[in-house]
C-alpha cells in the first residue's frame, strides 16, 4: 500500500512483500533499506519515524523492513559487505567494503544511525581487542554534528600528542561519557563550561559503549588508504610535539 508523506509516496514493505501498514517504532520489524526513484536520496529519520527525502520531482520511496531477530549490530553490518569492489559512490552508498576492517565509502554512503538521540554515521565494523572480554567485531560511529567546536589545547599550551594526559582527553572521556559539565578547550584560544550534563552520552547509549584497546599505529607519510588502514593497528608510535 502506498502511503504520502510530504508530497512523496511511500511504499512499505516487510521482507520484501507489500504492507498495508506502516510498521511502528516499538513494532517487531527493523529498518533495512530506503530506495527512491528518480535519483532522489532519503534517509530514515528514526526520532521522527519518517523518511527525509531530497527531490523537488514526484518521488515514491520504498521502505523496507525486516524481521527483527537477534543478532548483534556489527554481524548485520557485515552481512551487507560489498560482494564486489564498488566503482561508484551508487554501489558504495550501501555496501561496506572489506579492507582490513569493514567500511563504509563513497561521497554519501546510507550510513546513517540513531544512537544518543541524536544522528550519527557508521565509519564500519572492526575487529578489536577490548577491555574485558577478548577481541570482538565492534562497530565504530561518529557523531554527525561536531560537539561545541572542541580543540586539543589554546595558543602557548597546545601540549604534546600524548592522549592521556590532554584536557580533551578529560572533558570527553569523563564528562561527555558521563554527561557531567567540564571544563573544554575550544578553537577561539579560550576554555569555557561544557554542558555535558545536557547533551552528554545517556544512560542507555553509555551501556553500548565497550572499552577496548587503542591501537596507535603510525606513519611517517601520507600512503594508499589500505595501507594506512593496515598500519593503524601496528605499535610503532610517532611521539610529537604539537606547535
Amino acid at each position: 500500500m502506498d502511503f504520502t508523506q510530504s508530497g512523496i509516496n511511500i511504499l512499505a514493505t516487510i521482507n520484501g512483500t507489500s504492507s498495508n501498514t506502516f510498521p511502528s517504532k516499538d513494532s517487531e520489524y527493523t529498518l533495512d533499506s530506503v530506495t527512491c526513484t528518480n535519483g532522489a536520496e532519503a534517509k530514515f529519520d528514526y526520532v521522527n519515524w519518517v523518511v527525509e527525502v531530497d527531490s523537488v520531482e514526484a518521488t515514491t520511496c520504498t521502505v523496507n523492513f525486516v524481521d527483527n531477530i537477534n543478532q548483534s549490530f556489527a554481524d548485520y553490518l557485515i552481512s551487507k559487505a560489498c560482494t564486489s569492489t564498488p566503482t561508484s559512490d551508487e554501489e558504495a552508498k550501501d555496501c561496506l567494503v572489506n579492507e582490513n576492517g569493514y567500511r563504509y565509502q563513497g561521497s554519501n554512503p546510507n550510513n546513517y544511525v540513531l544512537f544518543n538521540d541524536e544522528l550519527w554515521r557508521i565509519i564500519g565494523v572492526f575487529n578489536v581487542e577490548t577491555e574485558n572480554d577478548g577481541t570482538q567485531n565492534l562497530v565504530k560511529l561518529i557523531r554527525n554534528e561536531t560537539l561545541d567546536g572542541l580543540a586539543w589545547g589554546i595558543s602557548g599550551n597546545w601540549g604534546t600528542s600524548n592522549w592521556s594526559t590532554e584536557v580533551l582527553q578529560n572533558s570527553l572521556n569523563f564528562g561527555y561519557l558521563n554527561s557531567v559539565d567540564s571544563i573544554c578547550n575550544v578553537f577561539d584560544d579560550r576554555t569555557k563550561t561544557c554542558y555535558f550534563s545536557e547533551k552528554g552520552i545517556n544512560a542507555t547509549a553509555r551501556e553500548m559503549i565497550e572499552s577496548i584497546i587503542w591501537s596507535l599505529g603510525g606513519i611517517e607519510i601520507i600512503e594508499q588508504l589500505q595501507i594506512l588502514f593496515m598500519k593503524q593497528k601496528e605499535v610503532q608510535l610517532y611521539i610529537v610535539e604539537i606547535q
